[in-house]
């Protein structure tokens, strides 16, 4: 599969962790939360003309992943500390966005 963020430099790239809600069983009991990684992305505070302008306003960064990569809309995401790109927990605002290359994930601090 093709992917636009090896074309990248490897140390503006980063893995992820994405926690996902276990949801509730029939009884009600909330189920556990999951984690998995994503390697290989590229997390920036600038996005297109397009994605500020129709994105939730509250979005702080984007993470650029590459293509096959499992983010749903109502996912955490973990960051790493690192020198060029923000880190902590974000929340997704929106739904992560699928090109041929990748996709596209618009996130916020929480």
């Amino acid at each position: 599969m093709l992917s636009v963020t090896p074309h990248f430099p490897h140390e503006w790239l980063v893995t992820v962790t994405v926690k996902r809600g276990g949801g509730v069983d029939p009884k009600g009991i909330p189920l556990p939360t999951t984690e998995h990684e994503v390697a290989d992305c590229l997390v920036t505070q600038m996005g297109s003309e397009e994605q500020v302008r129709n994105d939730d306003p509250s979005t702080t960064c984007w993470i650029y992943a590459p293509a096959g990569a499992d983010f749903a809309s109502t996912d955490r995401v973990v960051i790493p500390d690192g020198p060029m790109w923000p880190s902590g927990e974000f929340e997704i605002t929106g739904r992560p966005s699928r090109f041929p290359m990748g996709l596209s994930v618009p996130l916020r601090e929480v």
